[in-house]
């Protein structure tokens, strides 16, 4: 089947991990990538494929300031009110 493909040194396995790298590299939620390769568990599949997305702390910083910047530019206060 590899041969036929043009993979012929190619494992299973290397297609198993190229599968789920270019998935989170898409931006595919890592709970779904989980699934696809069959891990059992988030953390197996976080731990072995998170260097593939050294954006996402970037991403989710800026998502996070973004979302602080709208809260203060609106004039909302975010402190807890006295009751």
């Amino acid at each position: 089947m590899r041969s036929k493909a043009g993979w012929p040194g190619t494992r299973f396995r290397d297609l198993r991990r190229t599968h789920a790298s270019l998935l989170l590299q898409a931006g595919a939620n890592p709970k779904i990538v989980q699934e696809r390769p069959g891990h059992e568990s988030i953390t197996t599949t976080m731990d072995t494929y998170s260097h593939v997305i050294p954006a996402l702390q970037q991403e989710s910083a800026q998502k996070l300031g973004n979302l602080f910047e709208r809260r203060f530019s609106d004039g909302l206060d975010t402190r807890r009110s006295k009751v």
